[in-house]
């Protein structure tokens, strides 16, 4: 929740451990850590916790930690990721490398 936020109604809706962790209007029940501190929902960029400055990277984990499942990215969909298909383009330049 630190990245991601509060997760939407409708998942939070049909959590059976809902109570454990949220108050009765779906609010985060914030309550601090051993250390004392408290997380507060959406305070963390993902970006800085991964410390990668690799944009397309970064993109393609926000979208594989959906909340929901019906919006995560799907494996046809991570294929056609530019972080992917990048990839992709690199094997085929070490492999033209090797067989020149």
């Amino acid at each position: 929740m630190e990245i991601k936020g509060s997760p939407p109604l409708s998942l939070l809706a049909v959590c059976s451990r809902r109570k454990n962790f949220f108050d009765s209007e779906y609010n985060p029940i914030l309550d601090a850590n051993s250390r004392g501190k408290v997380r507060n929902p959406g305070a963390k960029s993902l970006k800085e916790q991964m410390k990668c400055d690799d944009d397309s990277f970064v993109d393609f984990v926000n979208k594989c930690i959906e909340w929901k499942v019906e919006d995560r990215i799907t494996p046809e969909e991570a294929q056609q990721h530019e972080w992917i298909k990048e990839g992709f383009r690199e094997i085929e330049k070490e492999n033209k490398k090797l067989t020149s």
